[in-house]
């Protein structure tokens, strides 16, 4: 799958998930994807260098901004103009 990348952020992230701390650098990069089908598909497989698999999908926008989804690190909801507040 290739894509295009620009306009690189990176945010630190420390967070509690089921009572165990935890700590993250997050590098959000925006994506063109150059196949234009993925963008029709709701979910989809990504693999990662390592080998590891994993399920995405696509989340309307409306949805973090409306509180029905959170993204995470919560952080990037500013970083990429979509602060929940200004609905």
């Amino acid at each position: 799958m290739k894509l295009k990348l620009w306009d690189l952020i990176i945010c630190e992230n420390i967070f509690e998930h089921h009572n165990l701390m935890g700590h993250e650098i997050v590098f959000a990069f925006h994506v063109i994807f150059e196949n234009k089908n993925i963008y029709n598909q709701k979910r989809f497989q990504i693999h990662e260098n390592r080998g590891s698999s994993h399920w995405v999908e696509w989340v309307p926008i409306e949805k973090f901004k409306q509180g029905k989804a959170i993204l995470f690190p919560e952080v990037l909801m500013n970083k990429i103009g979509l602060d929940k507040n200004s609905v």
